[in-house]
């Protein structure tokens, strides 16, 4: 038979467990803990979503001319002005995690 075939994908054991679940305790411990470090972007990781925010901003912005209507033009603004606050956010995380992880050390 096949390994396509729904049935045979949920083989039951012919012996069922009789292991109680598991607990906290028996977690391993690099699962339990919380990461000591920050997540970190790599140079490259940030300047290529700083510029893709940056430019879908500017873009944004700019369509504000062609909408017809003033809700089209607030939605315009408010997108545009929203993607250049995250690209802002992206550029200037990088440099507050390499400061945090620098005082660290």
């Amino acid at each position: 038979m096949s390994n396509f075939i729904p049935s045979t994908f949920s083989r039951k054991d012919p012996s069922p467990s009789t292991a109680p679940p598991a607990s906290i305790a028996e977690v391993p411990s690099h699962l339990a803990q919380p990461q000591s470090t920050p997540y970190q972007d790599c140079e490259s990781c940030r300047i290529t979503g700083t510029a893709t925010f940056t430019f879908v901003g500017i873009y944004s912005l700019a369509q504000i001319r062609s909408a017809k209507t003033p809700v089209g033009r607030g939605a315009a603004l408010a997108a545009g002005l929203g993607f250049l606050t995250i690209a802002a956010a992206r550029w200037t995380q990088g440099e507050r995690i390499a400061a945090a992880i620098s005082r660290q050390q």
